[in-house]
């Protein structure tokens, strides 16, 4: 997937569990607070103990830069 990350916002790919997780713990992820966020850090760390899948995950991920206002507009929201 791609999001619109960093100071300045550029295009970025997320493409694994371990990048997902990076960009939530980062600095640069525009809101902190986000119901979606707490909901997708869950859901990233459930991955690793096999208790959700990592397209799941991928779907919470969304949901949290959704929330943020960071989804690339050119991604496809199913």
């Amino acid at each position: 997937m791609r999001i619109d990350f960093g100071k300045p916002r550029r295009p970025q790919t997320i493409s694994t569990v371990l990048e997902a997780v990076h960009c939530l713990r980062s600095e640069n992820w525009p809101d902190k607070g986000g119901l979606c966020l707490r909901m997708a850090a869950t859901a990233l760390n459930c991955v690793s103990t096999g208790h959700i899948t990592p397209a799941e995950a991928r779907e919470a991920f969304t949901d949290a830069a959704l929330e943020a206002g960071i989804l690339d507009a050119r991604e496809t929201v199913h």
